[in-house]
């Protein structure tokens, strides 16, 4: 999620990759909450939020790309 995030100015050339070869592995977003065992609504919406996020990033980082993003 964070190169997606910054993926426009790696590509604009204002932002740049010290080390290419060491990425972050991948890892699943968790939330924990302390109210008992059902979430909040406060919860819930903050969670899909998240979603909604991510889901647009990773959208339109692959409309930037008409054959898919390049293999790592």
């Amino acid at each position: 999620m964070i190169k997606l995030i910054v993926q426009e100015d790696l590509a604009r050339g204002t932002l740049f990759e010290v080390v290419p070869s060491a990425s972050l592995k991948r890892m699943p977003f968790q939330v924990l909450h302390a109210f008992g065992r059902m979430p909040t609504h406060r919860l819930l919406v903050f969670t899909e939020f998240v979603a909604e996020t991510v889901r647009a990033l990773q959208e339109r980082d692959l409309s930037h790309w008409p054959s898919g993003p390049p293999l790592p």
